[in-house]
């Protein structure tokens, strides 16, 4: 391509400059201004007596989208629902339903912050911890900007509204709401898989990778679960249809699996 667009948030910018350097090319920066106000909310939201059309309350699970969808209905509320693992085809359909007004609210997970463009008066944060895979942690500051930005649909309102269940929980998302996001220090490098392609076993190559420091801000991702499984795989190498394959084999090393769990780990081999 003679030209790529690259859109982020400012926190991104230092650290994806050095990256168009580091590949040679040159870069200009547009900064943009959001052009309805987003304004945060002083009273909290109670549910559900203060639903109100336009708006999209945000939970941080499939099992609450569709629990907070059922009361709403018991209420006589039809709510259109998104979450990560709806249907692409199912989602344009919720979507549409919402966009013609056919369904007065949505109710979403962090989903409706992935380049969804709906008609919402209101982000509603029902929670404000999600779990990440590892632990249930509190929103951070990017989370809380990114969904609370949908808020407010340039063309259709003025401006956009941000509130929260519970006193406590609109402090802290007001709090995380006003704070500036600080510049992103640390990028996370992948294995580059087209270092499947050179000759020799597999551990050797990640060890190789492992054994390289990189520059300030690149850091690497440990792979020493990783080699855990390789060496666990490598005894019953024999007995594994396709272990040879580099690429097949790194798929299987990286699954993301909890290896202190035995049961776990056997059901893997």
């Amino acid at each position: 391509a003679e030209e790529i667009h690259i859109c982020m948030s400012p926190a991104a910018e230092l650290a994806m400059i050095h990256l168009i350097e580091l590949c040679g090319d040159d870069y200009e920066i547009e900064r943009y201004e959001r052009k309805t106000k987003l304004i945060c909310e002083e009273k909290e939201f109670v549910f559900p007596e203060d639903v109100q059309p336009g708006d999209a309350l945000i939970v941080f699970s499939k099992k609450s989208v569709l629990d907070v969808a059922g009361r709403l209905e018991e209420q006589g509320v039809d709510a259109s629902v998104i979450y990560g693992s709806l249907p692409p085809e199912i989602r344009r359909r919720q979507m549409h339903l919402f966009n013609k007004g056919k369904t007065r609210v949505v109710v979403a997970t962090d989903a409706i912050g992935m380049g969804l463009n709906l008609p919402v008066r209101r982000i509603v944060f029902l929670q404000t911890e999600k779990f990440d895979g590892v632990a249930r942690r509190p929103l951070t500051v990017s989370e809380v900007r990114q969904i609370a930005g949908r808020a407010g649909r340039f063309g259709i309102y003025d401006s956009g509204y941000v509130t929260a269940m519970g006193e406590e929980e609109l402090a802290f998302i007001r709090e995380r709401f006003e704070e500036e996001e600080q510049p992103i220090e640390e990028v996370n490098l992948g294995f580059p898989q087209v270092l499947l392609d050179i000759d020799g076993p597999l551990d050797e190559i990640l060890k190789i990778l492992h054994s390289v420091t990189p520059s300030a801000p690149f850091v690497k991702e440990n792979i020493d679960e990783a080699l855990s499984l390789y060496e666990l795989a490598q005894k019953w190498k024999d007995q594994i249809d396709g272990f040879e394959d580099k690429r097949i084999l790194y798929r299987m090393i990286t699954c993301p699996i909890d290896i202190k769990d035995k049961k776990v780990t056997a059901l893997w081999l």
